[in-house]
């Protein structure tokens, strides 16, 4: 649970860029930081760092699930910045879900190309592929990474009050049939039906 600070540095002038994760829990102004800006968004905020050498690219294309602010707190760093290959992924669809997709992209020139500079804040949308690379010197940005709250998560909470509902109705409840020979889908049919008409109910009649 230590770190090696021979061993951090090797990697570091190898090439290596230092992640900070988390500080949004351990380090005082940015969990004030962090809280005031989640309470003024709706949504939950984290922050991590990132310290990478000079001429090194932290991370190779890739998106985030997440929209992101990225704030350049020392040195330069060069952004490349190309559209979606997935609109809006969700929480559980990571960027290595469309690997294919995102490395053909990357392989094009991008859309969107800049240097951030102290003080300077770019925002990105998640699903947006980007890459950066570290100008002239030491290169430290902290990332805001902002939970978005979305449509998907209301449909989530219905489903979970319906099935809620429906189940206290006792012929959701009930057991299936024996069936020796198992259950294919002429023999759930009816079943099928009977729940699918509970849910139903169950949704309608959330207010």
């Amino acid at each position: 649970d230590q770190v090696s600070d021979d061993k951090l540095l090797g990697l570091f002038a190898d090439g290596a860029t230092i992640v900070l994760q988390g500080l949004h829990r351990t380090w005082g102004p940015l969990i004030d930081f962090t809280q005031q800006l989640a309470e003024e968004l709706g949504h939950p905020v984290q922050a991590n760092a990132y310290v990478t050498p000079s001429q090194n690219t932290g991370f190779s294309d890739h998106y985030d699930v997440h929209d992101v602010f990225v704030l350049q707190m020392a040195g330069e760093k060069r952004w490349r910045v190309r559209p979606p290959v997935h609109d809006s992924p969700l929480r559980d669809e990571p960027w290595t879900d469309h690997r294919p997709e995102v490395e053909e992209a990357g392989r094009r020139a991008a859309d969107h190309e800049f240097t951030l500079r102290p003080g300077d804040v770019l925002y990105l949308p998640r699903g947006w592929i980007h890459s950066a690379t570290a100008l002239g010197g030491v290169s430290t940005h902290v990332t805001l990474g902002v939970h978005v709250w979305t449509r998907r998560h209301i449909a989530d909470e219905l489903v979970s009050m319906a099935l809620s509902a429906a189940s206290r109705d006792e012929r959701v409840r009930a057991s299936l049939d024996v069936s020796p020979i198992g259950f294919d889908d002429d023999a759930v049919a009816p079943d099928v039906e009977l729940v699918r008409a509970a849910l139903v109910r169950a949704l309608d009649a959330i207010e």
